[in-house]
C-alpha cells in the first residue's frame, strides 16, 4: 500500500470523529418490543438542500428474522407514531442537524426530530438492504453499520426494519455526520 493511499484512508476514518468535535455528528433510535410478522418500524426525513451531505450508518437488531431497507424518494401520509428525537454527539454546546421532518404535514422543518411510523408509505425505491434470518424466537441478532451511505441532498427517505417472523422485536439506531461531499480533513 502506498503512503498516499494510507494517508487517504486515515483521513476517511478520522472524518466521523472530527465531526463529533465540530458538533456535526448525530444519532436517533427507534424500537418496538412487540412486532408481528410483516410489521415494521420506520424513521422518515428529508435531507437538506445545502452543501452539507448526510453521511449515515445504521445499526439494527431483530429478535427473530428481519430485514433493513433504506428507501429513497419515499412519500407518506400522516405519522401515527409521532416523532423521534435527534441527539448531537457533542453534548457541550451541541449543534442542530440539517435533517428535516414534516410532522405538520404541510412543510419540512428542522426541529431535531425525525418522523416515525408513517401511514401510506409509497413511491419508495429500496437502495440499500440487509437481512437477518431466523424464525419465532430462534435466530435474529444485531448488525452494526459498516457501510457509510452518503445520501442525496433534498431527497425524502424512509428507513425501516421489517419483522420477518412472529413474536418479534426490533430496534434501529441511525448515526450520521453532516459534511461536504468532497471535503477532506487536512492533517
Amino acid at each position: 500500500m502506498t503512503n498516499t493511499r494510507r494517508q487517504d484512508e486515515q483521513r476517511f476514518f478520522t472524518q466521523g470523529h472530527y465531526e463529533i468535535h465540530e458538533g456535526e455528528s448525530y444519532t436517533a433510535t427507534l424500537f418496538d418490543e412487540t412486532m408481528g410478522d410483516g410489521e415494521l418500524i420506520t424513521l422518515t426525513f428529508k435531507t437538506p438542500n445545502t452543501n452539507k451531505h448526510i453521511h449515515m450508518l445504521v445499526d439494527w437488531s431483530s429478535k427473530a428474522g428481519g430485514h433493513l431497507q433504506l428507501c429513497e424518494g419515499a412519500t407518506w401520509g400522516r405519522l401515527t407514531g409521532g416523532v423521534t428525537s435527534i441527539f448531537n454527539h457533542r453534548r457541550q454546546n451541541p449543534g442542530t442537524s440539517g435533517l428535516l421532518e414534516n410532522i405538520s404535514q404541510t412543510a419540512f422543518n428542522g426541529n431535531m426530530l425525525l418522523g416515525d411510523t408513517p401511514q401510506s408509505l409509497v413511491n419508495t425505491l429500496v437502495v440499500f438492504s440487509e437481512w437477518l434470518f431466523g424464525t419465532a424466537n430462534k435466530g435474529g441478532g444485531a448488525r452494526r453499520g459498516i457501510a457509510e451511505l452518503i445520501l442525496q441532498k433534498d431527497t425524502q427517505y424512509a428507513i425501516s426494519v421489517v419483522a420477518d417472523g412472529a413474536s418479534n422485536a426490533a430496534s434501529m439506531t441511525l448515526h450520521w455526520y453532516e459534511h461536504g461531499l468532497f471535503d477532506k480533513v487536512t492533517s
